[in-house]
Order: C-alpha cells, then structure tokens, then sequence
C-alpha cells in the first residue's frame, strides 16, 4: 500500500511539473512580449507625435552595416575631389556642410579646417503618409578634424 501511494505521489509530482515545463516554454515567452511591448509603445508615441504636431518628429534609425559599407566607400572614392573652402559664418558652415558634392572638402572655419566625412540631411518641407518606408529621416553631418598625430570625428557643432 505505502508502495502504490509513493508511485501515485511520484507520477502525479512528475506529471505536474512536466505539464508547467510545457506551458512556460509555450505560453510564456517573456522576451518576445516585452519586444512586443516596446514596439507598442514606440507606435503609440508615433501616433502621439503625429497627433500632437510635433513635427512627426521620429527617432531616426541607426544606421545598419550597410549604410556604413555604402558611406565608407563613398568617402574613400570622394576624397580625390577634395578642395578647400572658406566658411565666413556659422551658418555659411552649416549650409556648406549640408551639400552633397562637399563631402571630402576642407572647410575652414574660425581657422580650423574641417574635412566633411558625411553631409547632413535637413527635415523634409513635406509631411508623406502614404509612403512613409521611405521617408528621409534628416542626419547631422559629420567632419573630422586632425590635432596632431589625431583625428576626431565630430557630429555635432552648436
């Protein structure tokens, strides 16, 4: 008797805990709902920006190893073109460092030469909901600059 009731606490102890196993590897992802809950709520902060007329201003994406790959090569083939300009104002600095075809040129600035690695994109004029895939997201630029034996990269000038 005392036999048959530990294989009847035994079986039913194992059975439990093989029926939990299976419903929290099944049923309780806790990884995959807190992805899911952040993409909710970075949607619902989108439909507050939209809503809001915050500008739909959105976090911008980080760039993926594509992007770099693709910049990468296009700032070592550009560098041939490279001339040096002079930049009067701030602002002068900022609208040189926002065109395309000055990636590559030394700009100097307050007597500092600035090379621009990667120009900057400005916040559309146009507010697109039908095609937001490929909506442009605006960047600042990037420049380097060389103090000695170093170089810094700058993203970022106020």
């Amino acid at each position: 008797m005392f036999k048959l009731l530990a294989l009847w606490f035994l079986s039913t102890y194992s059975l439990d805990i093989v029926t939990k196993s299976y419903n929290s590897v099944t049923k309780e992802n806790t990884f995959t709902e807190m992805k899911e809950y952040m993409y909710s709520c970075q949607k619902r902060e989108d439909k507050l920006r939209e809503q809001c007329d915050l500008k739909l201003y959105r976090i911008p994406p980080e760039q993926g190893i594509i992007e770099n790959l693709i910049d990468s090569c296009y700032i070592n083939s550009n560098y041939y073109l490279a001339n040096k300009m002079e930049a009067t104002n701030y602002e002068h600095f900022m609208t040189l460092s926002y065109d395309k075809t000055n990636v590559g040129s030394v700009i100097v600035f307050e007597e500092t030469e600035f090379t621009l690695v990667r120009e900057g994109i400005n916040q559309p004029s146009t507010h697109s909901y039908a095609n937001q895939m490929h909506e442009i997201y605006p960047r600042e630029p990037l420049w380097q600059i060389k103090i000695n034996d170093y170089t810094l990269t700058i993203n970022n000038i106020k």
